[in-house]
Parts: C-alpha cells; sequence; structure tokens
C-alpha cells in the first residue's frame, strides 16, 4: 500500500464496498441483539444485510490474537480478521492465552529486541540445514544403485526415452521424509519434455498461470515451499501501553519471534508520540501473509489476501470522505465569523 496516496489500496483485490455502502440503517445483531450496522464486533460476525455478499480469505496459517481487556472492541480491527477468515482465527481476551504445544511450530509477532525478520529466520534455517547435510556421512545407496544425492542426467534414469536436444535437464535423486525417492532438477528451460514423468510440469502447471521462474515452481522437481514450517502465527491486539504485559507472559516464552519490514499505516487515527510504522492489528497480519506467502512459502503474490482489508479500506474511505466533508464546511463558514 502507498499510504501517501489518496487511495492507499488503490491495485488491491479487494472486493466491491457497495454492501457497505447499502448498510445504511443499523439493525440487531442475530447473536447478541445489539446494534449494529455492518458486523458485531462481540460475536464477529456481518449482519445480515451483508453477510454472504464477500469473500471470506484462506490464509496459510492460523492465526491467534491475544487482545487486552481494556482494548475497545468498537475501535479494535481485530474483529475484521475474524469476520473475513472465521476458520482461521480466533481472538482471546487477555488474561486468557491457550497452552501452546510444539511451539516449533509457532510464530510471535511482536517487536522484542531479539525477534528477527522472516528473511533472517529463513537464512538461519537454511544456515542449519547446510550444517547438518555437512555432518551426514556416507550417502545412501538404494536398490537401483543411485547414491542420495547424486547428480544424473535424466538419460540415465530412463534411457530407453529420447529427450530433446533443448533439454537441458539434470536430475538430483534425493529422498523425502517417508523414504520415497523423488528428483530435482535444475533444467533452466521452461518447456516440458518427456524425459520422465515427475518432470512434466511445468511452472505454470505447478502454480497456475503467471509462474515465471525456478523459484516458484522447479521444473521437473519438488516446489521448493516451506508449507507446514509453521501452524500458527500470535498476534497482540491492544494500546502500546497495555501490551507490555501481554508480551512477558510466560505462556508466550518459547515461540520463536518475528517483526515486520517496516511500512506506514494507513490508520486514520492519530497516535500520540508514536510513528507511522505503529500497524493497525489487520494492517499487521495482512502484511505479515503477504511476506510470509513470498519469503517463507516463496510463491508469486497475487493478492490472496488483499481481502482482508475489505472493512479496514471501506473505513478508511467513510472516515477521509467525512474529513473532506468538515473542511468544506470549515471554508464555507470560517470560525469567527457569522
Amino acid at each position: 500500500m502507498d499510504v501517501a496516496s489518496d487511495n492507499p489500496f488503490e491495485g488491491l483485490k479487494i472486493d466491491s464496498h457497495d454492501p457497505l455502502r447499502k448498510a445504511t440503517k443499523r439493525t440487531p445483531c442475530p447473536e447478541c441483539s445489539a446494534s449494529r450496522k455492518y458486523f458485531c464486533y462481540k460475536c464477529y460476525i456481518p449482519m445480515p444485510e451483508i453477510a454472504g455478499k464477500f469473500q471470506t480469505v484462506k490464509l496459510p496459517l492460523k492465526v491467534d490474537i491475544i487482545k487486552h481487556k481494556q482494548e475497545v472492541d468498537g475501535k479494535s480491527t481485530a474483529p475484521h480478521a475474524k469476520i473475513l477468515a472465521p476458520d482461521l482465527v480466533t481472538i482471546y481476551t487477555y488474561p486468557t492465552i491457550p497452552p501452546y504445544e510444539n511451539k516449533e511450530k509457532l510464530l510471535l509477532v511482536f517487536p522484542y529486541k531479539d525477534a528477527i525478520a522472516l528473511e533472517q529466520l529463513m537464512k538461519h534455517r537454511t544456515s542449519a540445514n547446510e550444517n547438518s547435510d555437512a555432518m551426514k556421512e556416507q550417502p545412501q545407496i538404494h536398490s537401483n544403485g543411485i547414491q542420495e544425492g547424486n547428480i544424473i542426467h535424466c538419460s540415465q534414469l530412463e534411457p530407453s526415452v529420447t529427450k530433446p536436444s533443448s533439454c537441458s535437464s539434470v536430475i538430483r535423486l534425493d529422498m523425502d521424509p517417508q523414504g520415497s525417492a523423488y528428483l530435482q532438477s535444475s533444467d533452466q528451460e521452461n518447456a516440458p519434455h518427456n524425459c520422465h514423468q515427475k518432470c512434466q510440469r511445468t511452472f505454470s502447471e505447478t502454480l497456475g498461470e503467471g509462474a515465471t521462474g525456478p523459484d516458484e515452481a522447479h521444473h521437473g522437481a519438488k516446489v521448493e515451499s516451506e508449507e507446514g514450517l509453521f501452524e500458527r502465527v500470535i498476534f497482540i491486539d491492544s494500546t502500546w501501553a497495555q501490551s507490555h504485559a501481554i508480551s512477558i507472559d510466560e505462556r508466550l516464552a518459547g515461540i520463536k519471534r518475528v517483526i515486520l519490514k517496516d511500512r506506514e499505516t494507513a490508520f486514520w487515527r492519530k497516535q500520540h508520540r508514536k510513528p507511522r510504522t505503529y500497524l493497525a492489528t489487520i494492517e499487521a497480519i495482512y502484511y505479515f501473509m503477504v511476506d510470509y506467502h513470498t519469503i517463507i512459502l516463496r510463491k508469486l503474490y497475487r493478492g490472496q489476501y488483499d481481502n482482508l482489508l475489505f472493512f479496514y479500506s471501506f473505513m478508511y474511505h467513510l472516515v477521509k470522505k467525512a474529513a473532506k466533508e468538515e473542511e468544506s464546511q470549515e471554508e464555507i463558514h470560517p470560525v469567527g465569523f457569522s
């Protein structure tokens, strides 16, 4: 998002705001009967007038939001995430924190002093894997006589198949965790060939139209993404002053701490003595998902999570419109003049 522009959400794949514009009256929440206009920020459901008129978002991992009990529900953007990704987002009101297990599968987004960016996290993981590989002894020899990790040409695997002269595919035999052999290809061409059935898929067949290079899909190989590396990410929803007690809670100890790249907020409420890089909760979740998709999953981002900003972008425009109308009224009736 370009927060300096008149419309920082321009170009994002966000559903039409027409259903929200047409919701001119407040109606009782179907669950708690409280008067609401667009959604109930207590029950985390949309009002009947707009229910089913926007797309929900499929996230790459689960999201837990730990909300401070003094955080004003009507001002928080955490409910946006729950409504737009209802099956993957859970909101807890502090001091309630679930008993986390398998902490190696969790991430905690908060600017701790020892928190690292996702890029650093992946570099550390890559270095650890390289060190682990270096400690291995002899390569394993399988029944077909091929050593695991050997670099071989496709013709060595299937000599009866004629390989096009344009094919420069080199295959690396590796083993997955279940012990099944699979092939890693160093082929730099985006043209399918018949040297082996696992080399049949092109970039577009692997990731859909638009995949353009080996970082997005390895022709003739397993896609080198880190799906399943992490299962859940945790966010803290509170003012900066309130966040300290949550951040040092011992129940969150031992969870990998990460920070986001610096981005400026589009939030319409001025935060006293706080930099523009302090994001609203829904902004933090959105930016994290984009970074996770490109850095951890190593996939091309095509706007899959843009609709997380459906309510947020609408409210941004609503506030800006009201501010402009107020300015116009002040110009017509300047202060100090009757």
